[in-house]
């Protein structure tokens, strides 16, 4: 996932939810919850490649954050 894909995201979720809308999330969940309850977990494949990315993630992340509030600690 490239930063562009990342941000584009953030800024398609910027609205507030309608009680409708958060109700059907709400919804959506319970059933995927009794989805996965059914299912066989599988083990994630998380190794050092995969830490290095989730913290270059992070760091852009961290990035984002401090061009739209500097002071923040």
């Amino acid at each position: 996932m490239e930063k562009s894909e990342v941000e584009k995201l953030i800024e398609s979720h910027t609205e507030e939810l309608t009680d409708v809308d958060l109700a059907e999330l709400m919804t959506n969940s319970d059933n995927e919850d009794d989805e996965n309850e059914n299912e066989e977990t599988e083990r994630p494949n998380f190794n050092l490649g995969t830490l290095a990315e989730l913290f270059r993630y992070s760091k852009e992340l961290t990035d984002k954050m401090f061009e739209y509030d500097p002071f923040m600690e």
